[in-house]
């Protein structure tokens, strides 16, 4: 989705950044007892976002980062693009004939970027950077 979404990001970044995207600002620490994912491996993809201008440390707030404005745009590229790709997958289903339908493509969208295996699976394999994400 991020190649489609013209975002240079990894699939983990992508998935911390719509994880940053639920609330605006998140605590690593937090987020890493929540999901079972090391902490070291959240501080690797935190690299990579704030290395692309993408989100930064919340000042005074020690662990806790904020999407910048080039996070929250390039955030909303990607869902975009994945509410695209679900839209191709329903070819021939009009919106305005099944209102029910977009409001879950939208949350499906979501939940793509969400996706806590991401990180799991593909950074410990190979932290880098690069595109990914589908």
């Amino acid at each position: 989705m991020a190649a489609r979404a013209g975002v240079d990001l990894s699939a983990p970044a992508c998935w911390l950044l719509a994880r940053l995207g639920e609330d605006g600002w998140l605590h690593l620490p937090a987020l890493a007892a929540r999901s079972r994912i090391d902490l070291e491996v959240l501080q690797e993809i935190r690299v990579e976002l704030a290395g692309r201008g993408l989100a930064g440390a919340r000042p005074g707030a020690g662990s806790t980062d904020e999407l910048t404005p080039h996070g929250r745009e390039a955030l909303k590229r990607l869902t975009q693009s994945c509410e695209a790709h679900l839209g191709e997958r329903l070819d021939g289903w009009r919106a305005d004939e099944h209102a029910e339908l977009v409001r879950l493509v939208a949350m499906l969208s979501r939940e793509l970027l969400l996706d806590s295996s991401t990180p799991r699976v593909r950074v410990r394999a190979g932290a880098g950077g690069g595109t990914g994400g589908g």
